[in-house]
Formats: structure tokens, sequence, C-alpha cells
């Protein structure tokens, strides 16, 4: 499950948007090492401004091999993961 991030939490993370994991289950997005809090600001280097916007782009790539994630962890560091489809 994701969320958008709060006009706080950008500002805390010195990010312009983003979505937020809020709960993940078992799968590709767990077993590629993204925790829960984690916060996605690019897929493939498309950044991503909210919700909606993560929904498009997700649809966008579902029929490639994989995708890299970039984002922002609590702490404030930046992360990148690559998940398989």
């Amino acid at each position: 499950m994701f969320s958008n991030v709060s006009d706080l939490e950008k500002r805390n993370l010195n990010i312009s948007g983003g979505v937020k994991v809020l709960e993940l289950g078992d799968g590709k997005w767990k077993d590629a090492g993204i925790n829960e809090g984690f916060v996605i600001t690019e897929i493939d280097r498309r950044e991503i401004d909210g919700l909606e916007d993560f929904k498009r782009i997700i649809e966008l790539y579902s029929n490639e091999e994989g995708v890299l994630i970039e984002g922002v962890n609590p702490d404030g560091k930046v992360k990148y993961y690559g998940i398989d489809w």
C-alpha cells in the first residue's frame, strides 16, 4: 500500500514529491529490499509527483523486464533498488 507524501515529510526529507510505502506483503517490492516508510521519488529516472503519477508510471513500465527505483529512507538516506517484474 502506498500514499502521497505529506508536505512536512517533503520538507524534512528535502524532496519535491514521491509516494510513501505504507505496507508491504510478500512479493517483489519486499524481495528487492524496500521497507515500509521508504519514499519512492523516481522510477527509471522519471520523477514521481504523487500517487496518481506513481500508478501511471508503474502501468507504463509493466511490460518491461524490470525497473530502477530511487527514493529516500525515513532517515534521509537515498537508496536505489532494482525490481524485476
